[in-house]
């Protein structure tokens, strides 16, 4: 006797799956736009750092680049191009030089007066020979209030030579004379070395357009009248 066989019987579906199904018809839509939804905030989320980040850095890397301008036949002005692309004329870097000097040595009777000429001279300084003047001030503070307290005056006199540096480029050797009220003349030899085309911050633009700057210096004072 041949035993038949059974025919599988197709098995029910689990409840669960009923569910899903019913789930997902009810409530799947949205949760797809809540999905979407959550991709676009992530999405604009990135774009605004990103833009944070960008302004940011504009923000620290952005100067104020001063330009070279003419005046025409009619008397209008008109930009000619940015002054960092430009060649400083050697005239230009004596004459700041010069002026520095006056700004760093020169002692007025008002002390607003004296702290205005110490900002020109430190908008002309950048490395060492800022960090040169400011030791110098401290280190002479005591003598300057003195000086200043009692009214006492020190102005540099006459420039005796302002000549380069054999071998040294952008470094010069000058020398000048200073005094005071009822005070004798003292000879004072100074070597400034200079570097241009260096981007002025938008405050040392305001006294140092040009962008010369005195990178390191040192001054003595001459025992004998030669130059």
């Amino acid at each position: 006797m041949m035993l038949k066989k059974k025919k599988p019987t197709k098995s029910e579906p689990h409840a669960w799956e009923g569910d899903r199904a019913e789930m997902d018809r009810m409530y799947g839509d949205l949760a797809l736009r809540c999905r979407q939804w959550m991709t676009a905030a992530l999405a604009s989320m990135g774009a605004s750092m990103v833009l944070a980040i960008g302004i940011a850095t504009l923000a620290v890397t952005d100067k104020d680049s001063p330009y070279v301008v003419e005046v025409d036949r009619f008397g209008e002005i008109r930009a000619v191009g940015d002054i960092a692309v430009q060649e400083v004329p050697e005239r230009a870097r004596r004459a700041t030089l010069y002026r520095t000097i006056k700004h760093m040595r020169e002692i007025p009777s008002d002390h607003r007066i004296l702290s205005a000429r110490h900002e020109t001279a430190l908008a002309h300084m950048s490395d060492t020979a800022a960090e040169i003047f400011a030791e110098d001030r401290a280190s002479s503070a005591d003598a300057l209030n003195e000086m200043l307290q009692r009214g006492r005056t020190r102005y540099v006199t006459e420039l005796k030579s302002l000549l380069p540096f054999p071998d040294r480029a952008n470094m010069y050797r000058v020398t000048w004379s200073e005094s005071g009220v009822g005070e004798a003349d003292l000879l004072y030899e100074g070597f400034f070395q200079i570097r241009d085309g260096i981007q002025p911050t938008p405050a040392q633009a305001l006294h140092n357009p040009l962008g010369i700057f005195i990178v390191n210096y040192s001054i003595s004072t001459l025992t004998t009248n030669e130059e």
